[in-house]
């Protein structure tokens, strides 16, 4: 959001953005963040040099203040500021609506879109059944949320080179995998390493990993706002050094290529083991019947905590039953702890505006209504 210039530290911070409160734990408060403009020139750089050369890009907004439902952590800020220095003509949505997108897609010959997965889910489903005109979207960058890799293999399908990318409000930019990628990167890679940009995964004690290990991910780079507002935060996720603390799990190989696993807070403890919810849902997104799909650890006496599946279906298909969806996680070689002990069929996901699931709603959801029940709903 736009916000007068105030010197800090000798250096000058030109805008000020607001986090969603996701990090951390459930109950993290949302804060503000200061950027310096080199953050904008950063991201202004990285963007024009990966993405797609489309001639009308369609973005969303629903608060009527300008902020980007799909880009809040920034992506979409340089272009804002620097109109004209891109390849793209704009097409603001006045609110998020799939069949005004689409029809939009269609009138304008709308060749670009970028946001969360539940953005890139309404097109596909849309094209895949017919249900929109003959021009389609030609690319979309998807970041923000957790994406399936079955969901960019549906969106090849329908003509939709779909790109995985990732950044945050602190730090926009820091790696896109691209358009012209092969499908195999698109759908596995989150992004390469943008220039300029450390990426490392460290254990838990802060002590960084080898190539392809997995752990969490801290970054320092020349986008990297100059702070919170909140000191105590700085001071909990930013060394004196410069690196950040991003709350992701993941691992950068050694070419540069970044692959999340999820975040800290979405790994899920049961009898011992730890593991992420993550690499559960991509497995269950790839049973046909199911749309989108979101895993959760609710507490249980004897382990810990329990895995919970919350899934939505795809138009159309009806609940296979339990049996049927534990059947296809054997198939993909799930490890038996990992697979869900309790199913649910809900019409929607609770979501942010910009299509981060919002887990906390589900547990609570679990704790409150469901949790003496062990099978989803038919």
């Amino acid at each position: 959001m736009p916000h007068r210039r105030r010197r800090t530290g000798g250096r000058v911070a030109t805008a000020r953005c607001r986090t969603l409160g996701l990090r951390g734990d459930r109950r993290a408060r949302p804060s503000g963040s200061r950027s310096p403009r080199r953050t904008v020139l950063a991201a202004l750089h990285v963007g024009h040099d990966r993405q797609t050369e489309g001639r009308v890009a369609l973005v969303s907004d629903t608060d009527g203040g300008g902020n980007d439902v799909a880009q809040r952590h920034g992506l979409l800020l340089p272009r804002r500021v620097h109109h004209g220095r891109t390849d793209h003509a704009h097409r603001l949505l006045p609110a998020w609506d799939p069949d005004d997108a689409v029809r939009l897609a269609d009138v304008e010959h709308g060749t670009f879109s970028c946001g969360a997965t539940v953005f890139l889910q309404a097109y596909v489903e849309r094209y895949e059944r017919a249900a929109a005109p003959s021009h389609h979207l030609q690319a979309f960058m998807c970041g923000g949320a957790a994406i399936p890799p079955s969901l960019i293999v549906r969106a090849d399908a329908v003509g939709i080179r779909a790109f995985r990318s990732w950044g945050l409000t602190e730090v926009p930019t820091i790696g896109l995998v691209g358009p012209n990628a092969s499908l195999e990167l698109r759908s596995a890679r989150d992004g390469r390493v943008s220039e300029g940009t450390e990426v490392h995964a460290v254990d838990e004690s802060g002590a960084i990993l080898a190539p392809g290990e997995r752990g969490e991910l801290r970054v320092r780079a020349p986008e990297r706002m100059l702070g919170y507002t909140d000191p105590e935060r700085n001071a909990e996720l930013i060394s004196e050094d410069g690196w950040f603390r991003t709350g992701d799990v993941g691992s950068v190989d050694a070419d540069g290529w970044i692959t999340m696993t999820g975040r800290i807070k979405d790994i899920i403890s049961r009898g011992g083991e730890k593991f992420s919810a993550q690499d559960i849902e991509n497995v269950i997104a790839d049973h046909p019947a199911i749309a989108s799909v979101a895993v959760i650890g609710a507490p249980d006496e004897r382990l810990g905590e329990k895995v919970v599946a919350y899934v939505t279906l795809r138009p159309g298909a009806r609940w296979p039953g339990d049996d049927a969806l534990i059947d296809h996680l054997e198939a993909q070689r799930l490890a038996k702890q990992k697979r869900p002990t309790a199913w649910r069929v809900i019409d929607e996901l609770p979501a942010t505006l910009s299509g981060k699931t919002q887990k906390h709603l589900l547990l609570a959801l679990w704790e409150r209504d469901l949790g003496p029940a062990e099978s989803a709903p038919h």
